[in-house]
């Protein structure tokens, strides 16, 4: 019971107490664990936007006026399938999406390291570089070089790895599959009318 009454304790203090004091006090007990935490909370905050994102945009993220898109809610939803012409993207297409969308809001995220900056740190930053692979999983290998400096300490990280599990290649091959199927059968419009009939 005493362990309960503790735990309650220790996770309502844990939740009142700022974000900024708590990366405060894991710089002073590890720095390195506190930079590879700050720039993975980043990347992976990066990544499930752009994801979602692209979820809600038919897989896209910048979606050119050229496409023939619905509006909903602000956001151009674009038509993979139009006037009986398929225009599916290749995977490769949409790798290359989110890995620009990961490095523009990665360095936004990260910033100037400030928290680091205001424990007397030299922070030396680099341009970040991702690779996207959608296989079984997102997976993002992050080339990031940062260096933290401090009287004799020095602290370098070059590389963030993150894996999300969504299987975004089998979401395109059953899209596709569909978008295709339409195209040639136009089996949505049968299915349509034996509903109505």
């Amino acid at each position: 019971m005493l362990l309960l009454v503790g735990a309650g304790l220790y996770i309502s203090l844990s939740r009142e107490i700022p974000e900024d004091i708590i990366i405060e006090n894991l710089i002073q007990k590890n720095t390195e664990a506190a930079l590879q935490t700050y720039v993975d909370s980043c990347l992976q905050s990066s990544a499930l936007k752009g994801l979602e994102l692209m979820r809600l945009q038919a897989g896209y993220l910048q979606v050119s006026d050229e496409l023939t898109s619905l509006e909903i809610e602000g956001l151009k939803v674009p038509y993979w399938l139009d006037v009986d012409t398929a225009r599916i993207p290749p995977l490769s297409y949409f790798e290359s999406e989110l890995k620009t969308y990961i490095e523009n809001n990665l360095v936004e995220c990260v910033g100037d390291l400030a928290p680091f900056k205001e424990q007397a740190f030299e922070v030396s930053i680099d341009n970040p570089n991702a690779e996207v692979d959608f296989k079984e999983a997102v997976r993002i290998d992050l080339d990031y070089s940062i260096t933290l400096t401090r009287d004799t300490e020095e602290i370098n990280i070059e590389r963030f790895i993150l894996s999300i599990p969504i299987n975004f290649r089998q979401i395109h091959r059953l899209a596709s599959g569909i978008t295709l199927n339409e195209n040639e059968n136009a089996f949505l419009e049968y299915l349509t009318n034996h509903m109505i009939s």
